[in-house]
């Protein structure tokens, strides 16, 4: 078994607050920071939505504009507004460790909250940039 070369991370479509998961925001600090490739999916409107670093090496990055198109901006939205504060873990215990785990790590929660919001930029930017690309040029958004 290999390293990880990527990280999913997968937003519940009836979220009303997107990263509000201690573990979410401690997975997107660690993609960062390993310099993992980082998708982030959701279901919107009954389809499957999402946002991509690219392909994984030697895979082919066909379908990568279409889930793009349409990927809730209402998510990205709240990830640039996220606060460690904010969030919540099922077991206590888990937020506690989770807690304790930021305080100790070099930028503590204003670490983790730069992690998150830098990680939504560079995925929603290039997205962003096709999907009005695509539209000035009279395309569907691909």
């Amino acid at each position: 078994i290999g390293s990880a070369q990527s990280t999913l991370i997968v937003v519940a479509p009836e979220a009303t607050h997107a990263l509000s998961s201690a573990w979410c925001a401690l997975e997107a600090q660690a993609a960062l920071a390993a310099g993992h490739l980082t998708d982030v999916y959701t279901v919107h409107e009954g389809e499957v939505r999402g946002l991509t670093d690219g392909p994984l090496p030697g895979r082919p990055s066909a379908g990568q504009g279409g889930r793009e198109e349409g990927f809730p901006l209402a998510i990205v939205t709240q990830a640039l507004r996220f606060t460690f504060a904010g969030v919540h873990a099922t077991e206590a215990r888990d937020l506690q460790l989770i807690q304790t785990h930021v305080k100790l790590a070099e930028g503590g929660e204003a670490g983790v909250e730069d992690a998150v919001r830098a990680l939504y930029f560079k995925l929603a930017l290039p997205a962003l940039a096709r999907r009005a690309a695509a539209r000035a040029g009279g395309g569907e958004g691909t």
